[in-house]
């Protein structure tokens, strides 16, 4: 006896027709096989790099900081996106260290971190 019979007043939610439901967003084209994290970490180091170049080293004038920048950027993109520390990948490997020392680094001197629990070290 189906739900529809027993209860008709209610609808039921079928997971085998969402599993065979079509899917209405296309992939993503981008160049040959790279992924978005490249894209994302393409217009990242080219940012960062364009901002060191034109504004730290001041005598860089904007052209040379744009075309080195362009050269980092498309070089390092591709390490990057690639690269796993501890199983994870490095924007989620570097969120994870910046929480880390945001909960317990600055902590360090008086609390030690035991099993995962944040114990308060005793002066003597």
């Amino acid at each position: 006896m189906e739900d529809k019979e027993r209860y008709p007043d209610r609808d039921t939610f079928s997971y085998q027709l969402s599993l065979e439901a079509p899917s209405y967003l296309p992939p993503i084209p981008l160049v040959g096989e790279k992924k978005l994290s490249w894209a994302f970490y393409l217009i990242l180091e080219f940012t960062l790099s364009m901002l060191f170049f034109w504004k730290v080293l001041f005598f860089f004038s904007v052209y040379w900081a744009f075309i080195f920048s362009a050269l980092i950027a498309w070089n390092f993109a591709d390490p990057v996106a690639d690269l796993k520390i501890d199983g994870k990948f490095f924007h989620r490997y570097l969120f994870d260290k910046v929480m880390y020392w945001l909960i317990y680094g600055r902590r360090k001197n008086t609390h030690y971190l035991s099993q995962g629990n944040l114990i308060k070290k005793i002066r003597s």
